[in-house]
């Protein structure tokens, strides 16, 4: 997630792919993966929301033979304290495959935001 269409308060950094919350409080956070021209032999693909170190949320689709084009999105509500770091990751394991994963207009991204501040 390289681009941002909206970063007001620069609270997201494109390079580290990270949302560093400013203030204390409830945030809510959306993540999307699209990948295209995707072949494997029998693999799984998961998208993880992730606060630091510990994975809130895991969307998990099991790949069949062939090549397949999947869609995975995820949302969750979190309270946060400030400085605390939110950011997805993608990981595709077994068999052997080709991966592309695109942007395809607002397939992939990544959206967080303030709902309150506590």
């Amino acid at each position: 997630h390289n681009t941002a269409s909206y970063n007001i308060g620069n609270n997201y950094n494109k390079t580290t792919g990270e949302y560093v919350a400013p203030v204390d409080g409830v945030y809510s956070f959306l993540a999307g993966l699209y990948i295209g021209n995707s072949s494997a032999a029998a693999g799984h693909t998961d998208v993880r929301l992730a606060l630091g170190t510990s994975t809130l949320q895991v969307l998990h689709q099991h790949q069949q033979v062939g090549t397949q084009q999947l869609r995975l999105s995820a949302g969750i509500d979190l309270k946060l304290d400030a400085g605390d770091k939110v950011y997805t990751t993608a990981t595709v394991t077994g068999g052997t495959k080709t991966v592309r994963i695109s942007v395809n207009g607002a397939q992939t991204f990544f959206a967080g935001h303030l709902i309150r501040e506590l």
